[in-house]
């Protein structure tokens, strides 16, 4: 198996070297030249996923290690019948762990007490949920408001 993925996605090499062939490229780069002969992409969004980059290949999977997928023509993957995936979620750690500093900060900085305070979280995805952890840890009220839902 032959995967080529965007060099730029940490913690990525070494992880599939056992399993796969790997092809690590920046992924403004991927083209259909260098993309023919994969059996699977590892991308993110710099990378636009198309029948341009994909027409004639061997590709059977592309995986966005990014939330969104705007950048990838579902449509055409369907029709081709290339399966492809998505990582919602992935960075809902690192958001949460960012509004904790923050909350800290203006504690130590500007004697800020959370206890009884109000935030306010628009969209109760991957992200709201641990965002809403956090500060309900922190002695906060949480409102939500998701406008899809």
């Amino acid at each position: 198996m032959k995967i080529v993925a965007d060099k730029h996605i940490p913690y990525l090499k070494g992880a599939l070297e056992n399993f796969a062939e790997m092809s690590y490229i920046t992924g403004s780069e991927i083209n259909a030249d260098n993309v023919k002969d994969a059996d699977a992409l590892i991308i993110r969004t710099r990378t636009k996923v198309n029948a341009n980059l994909l027409s004639g290949s061997k590709v059977k999977l592309v995986v966005t290690a990014t939330i969104g997928y705007d950048h990838i023509d579902r449509d055409y993957l369907d029709k081709a019948s290339i399966k492809w995936l998505n990582c919602p979620g992935c960075n809902a750690g690192s958001v949460a762990t960012f509004i904790a500093s923050i909350i800290a900060y203006r504690m130590h900085l500007e004697d800020f007490d959370p206890i009884g305070k109000t935030f306010a979280i628009i969209g109760c995805g991957n992200v709201g949920q641990q965002v809403k952890s956090v500060v309900e840890a922190l002695g906060m009220k949480v409102l939500i408001n998701d406008p899809p839902r």
